[in-house]
Parts: C-alpha cells; structure tokens; sequence
C-alpha cells in the first residue's frame, strides 16, 4: 500500500500547534495498545532471519570497501517493511480514533494522526518522503542492530572496518538502500545539506575555522560524514520519527549539538597546554584583540579604568550587563544610545563605545534609558499588517524625501523606508522590554507606538 506523493515547491514543514509532549504521548498510548513495535520487529526479524548468511557477514566484515562484498538485502526488503507499517498504523489510528469518539481530546487526535501520515516537505526538492518511510526505517536499524550485537558476542568480534557500533556490519546494506530509495536519498542530501551549511556558518563565525581542520589533520568534508552517519544509522534508530511533531526541526538542533560537540570533544584532545587555552577559539572572530590598533586598545583599557573606579555613574545590576554570557540575552537599548548621542563624535564610533561601556553608564534622564531590552529573536515578531502600514507611513513622512534627495531615486528611498520600518518592528518590541529590577514592563499598545514615533524623532535628529 503506497501512500500518494505531494508537489510541494518551497513549502517548509509545519509543525502541529499541539504540544510535543501531547503528540509523543498520544503515539506512544497508540504504539502500546496495538503492539506496534512488537509486529513490525517480528515481521522484519522474521524476514531477515530467512535472507541472512553468518558466514557471508563475517566475510564482509573482513573487506575495506565493497569489493566482493556480498550483499545480504537491498531495497526490496526495505519496500516489504513500508507496505507491511502503512497499513498497521493506519488501521491502529482508525480503530483508535473510532474508540475516542467521545473523548474531549478527540479533535487533537485526528490532527495527530493526520500528521503520522504527513509528507515531510523537501526544501530541496518539489516531492517529499512519507513520513511512514523515515518509520519504516527506524524499524529495519532497531532490528539489524539487534541482529548485529548478537553477531558481534557470539563471534566475539570488537571492532567492524574500524568503528565499534554494531549497526556497522550491515552499513553497505543500508548505504545501498539508501542510494536505490530515491525518496531517502533525498532526504539524506536534504540533511547532508543542512549539515554543511551550518559548518559553514560556525567556522565563519568562530577562530576555530582557521586551523582546526589542519590542526587535527582532517577536513570539512569528513566532519560532515561523520555527523550524516550519526544522523541516518544511529539518530533514526534511537527515536521513531513518528513521535516528532516535525521532523526537520528536531533534526537541525541534532545538528547544531554534533557539531558543537565535535569541536569540543576533539579539541579537548589536543595536547597543547591547558585547554582553557583554547577557549578564545570559540570567540567571534569579530573580537579577535590582534586585530585592533595599538591606540584602540589602550583607549579602550584606560575608558575601562576610569569607568571602573566611577561606579556612581553606572547603572543598576550593571554587572548583569558586563557578563558576556548574561548579555548575550540583550540587545542594544536604542533609545539610550539616541538619548545621549552627541554630534560632535561619528555615529558608528559612538555606537562602539557604547556597546563596549556606555551601556553600562546612566547617560540620560529618560524612563526609556533605564530599561533593559531583551533580545526580541525571543519574542513572536509584530506581524499585523495595519501596525505594518502604520510604521512604514510614520517612517516615510520622517525619511522618504531625505533619502528622495539623496539618492535622487524614488525606488531606492521606498526600500530604505521598508527596511528601516521592518527593524523597528523587530528592534522595538511591544514585550520584550524590563526593568532594572528584570521585572516585564507592561507596555499599552498607545505606548509602543509613542515609542516608535518617539524613535524616528530621535533618528532624525541624526540627519539633520
């Protein structure tokens, strides 16, 4: 039984607007009270058992590569298990919606269950893969690694082709239904993607990028196998997709955590010194101290000692605001810069200043200048399409004809004003505003609107 593939373009995943906790729960109760597990691994293992050689396995294990290797299933198997799961789990759920008819959670179910049986969406690709196929796939790793350990002890075998993981005996198999099932190859080049996009981005980001490879003698792309192989032969294994409210934002935080993991692991490992020593790696390369001028950094040291033995000038709990950890939370609170900006110093040095110490100094009367504004990538972005319009109608009557004059192109004065509307929006957010005393401030909509007006005064004081 073949479930029907969707045209999908761009589309991403949708996530349920149900709880996590709601949709494991649910397919957990499901999976119990047909005895999911139990039928498919019987069904596979019996399967298995019928095609399965020992003495061709243990062959294989003494090959490299996959010369002469003797293949024990392929992509036939792999098809027998889907047909057999679709049809087990969509009877289950039926029968189970049809016993909750008069259950309160009712509705929640069907949407859980209609999510089991989604397409998940290829951002890569105009189709998608079954959910079911990533569940059919969980199975046939959970089955083969007990095959696999039962294997390793009789025989007493350690280590396969290098690697301690049972499931390794079996990996050309899986690798090679992997490259025959265009559905899973697609999702795994999905993956591979993501993986090598977000390596990318941390090695951009971070001093590590500029020697770690060399230091450890390995590259890029073995990092990217590595966590890949993690991601297709042991995270699939370890959790059935059929839990997950979405799959691909489960599978990207894996990602992110390999990844960090992997840098900190192995350089753990490197024997140079201490490996405090080592930490500046993980800085932005932003702040890399070698890049400064000799000037700077003096400027710098002596603004810091004045301002450390002036501490009446600073601000309450400034200390939370010195804390590089703690101030990660923060943005910049922009009232306080414009408040207090002077002419006579160039905008962006000013705004350097501040950010390293004039953040932590009471520099204006102002109630706004007082606040501590939480970064707003925690807070949901102010969508409305009328607060949309209102801003960017506020913004063109401060700045339209300034830009009209200055670039002399009506076009590029209107994106100006619609990117300078859109980061209001997003840098000064209705909730994401505390006290001093890190309590919430309760903002009336009338008020975030005089504190957008009020901004834009503040930015075109600048201008003029």
């Amino acid at each position: 039984m073949m479930a029907p593939v969707k045209e999908i373009g761009n589309k991403r995943e949708k996530k349920l607007k149900i709880s996590v906790q709601e949709v494991e729960e649910t397919i957990r109760q499901l999976i119990i009270d047909f005895d999911i597990d139990y039928q498919v691994e019987r069904f596979i293992s019996t399967k298995l058992d019928a095609i399965l050689n020992e003495t061709e396995i243990l062959f294989n294990n003494e090959l490299k590569n996959n010369k002469k290797y003797k293949i024990q299933f392929g992509n036939a198997l792999f098809m027998e298990i889907y047909d057999y799961v679709y049809p087990l789990l969509k009877n289950a759920s039926a029968r189970d919606i049809a016993n909750s008819a008069n259950d309160q959670n009712y509705e929640r179910k069907i949407e859980i269950y209609d999510n089991l049986f989604q397409i998940v969406e290829l951002t890569m690709y105009n189709t998608g893969i079954s959910k079911i196929k990533l569940v059919a796939f969980h199975y046939l790793l959970k089955v083969l690694e007990k095959k696999a350990e039962a294997i390793m002890n009789n025989r007493k075998v350690k280590i396969i082709r290098g690697y301690k993981t049972p499931i390794e005996i079996f990996s050309f198999e899986l690798l090679n239904i992997i490259g025959q099932h265009k559905d899973l190859e697609k999702f795994t080049l999905t993956l591979r993607s993501l993986i090598e996009q977000w390596l990318i981005k941390y090695n951009n980001r971070t001093k590590i990028g500029q020697f770690y490879y060399s230091i450890l003698m390995i590259n890029q792309e073995q990092v990217v196998e590595k966590i890949l192989r993690y991601m297709m032969l042991t995270a699939i294994k370890n959790l059935n997709p059929a839990y997950l409210r979405a799959i691909f934002s489960t599978y990207v935080t894996l990602i992110h955590k390999n990844i960090f993991s992997f840098y900190a692991l192995k350089l753990s490992n490197v024997k140079v010194g201490y490996f405090k020593q080592l930490e500046v790696l993980f800085d932005d390369s932003d702040n890399n101290s070698t890049n400064l001028k000799m000037g700077q950094m003096i400027t710098e040291n002596r603004i810091m000692t004045y301002a450390m033995k002036n501490k009446r000038y600073f601000k309450h709990n400034y200390e939370f605001l010195l804390d590089e950890y703690s101030s990660s939370f923060m943005d910049v609170n922009y009232f306080d810069l414009l408040y207090s900006y002077k002419k006579e110093i160039n905008i962006l040095d000013y705004f350097y200043y501040y950010s390293k110490f004039l953040k932590l100094t009471k520099n204006s009367f102002r109630n706004q200048s007082k606040l501590y504004k939480i970064n707003s990538d925690f807070f949901k972005k102010n969508n409305k399409k009328s607060l949309k319009l209102y801003t960017l109608v506020l913004v063109k009557d401060n700045f339209y004809k300034y830009f009209l004059n200055l670039f002399k192109d009506a076009e590029t004065a209107e994106t100006i004003c619609e990117t300078i509307s859109n980061n209001l929006l997003k840098k000064i957010n209705q909730n994401s505003f505390a006290t001093s005393e890190f309590k919430k401030v309760q903002m009336t909509f009338d008020d975030y609107l005089n504190q957008l007006s009020q901004m834009l005064t503040s930015m075109r004081k600048l201008m003029t």
